[in-house]
């Protein structure tokens, strides 16, 4: 069975290609006679399996177009954090180097300290 077709047997169904030069004809399908009333209910109902089928497909393309514009944004926000990843990497690598600038110069300071200290004792010039 097709897809969207109703479960009525389709065998023995005559449709006129033609309605107006062809007179409505009862196709019998065992003791049952399809009449053109009932065709045209059986047009019916397929015109509105394929709208909501038409329907269907347009929200399922809508629904497509968006999630490729998020997956489009997405990416972008992707490398936009590992840009700031990068960046903020970098400002951990100036921090620990300013952080080791300070230690020498505390070091530094120390030994110029220690030596004031020693040239003092030497010229006994201290305080006090």
């Amino acid at each position: 069975m097709e897809r969207g077709r109703s479960q009525r047997s389709d065998a023995g169904w005559r449709k006129p290609r033609n309605r107006s030069s062809i007179p409505p004809i009862p196709v019998a399908i065992g003791q049952l006679a399809i009449t053109d009333d009932q065709d045209q209910e059986h047009d019916r109902e397929w015109a509105m399996t394929d709208n909501i089928e038409s329907l269907v497909l347009e929200n399922l393309r809508a629904i497509r177009a968006t999630q490729d514009k998020h997956t489009e944004r997405f990416s972008r926000i992707e490398s936009r954090i590992s840009n700031l990843e990068l960046t903020v990497a970098g400002m951990r690598r100036d921090l620990a180097h300013m952080y080791g600038e300070i230690v020498e110069q505390h070091a530094h300071t120390d030994q110029l300290v220690a030596r004031i200290e020693r040239i003092e004792r030497r010229l006994e010039l201290q305080d006090g």
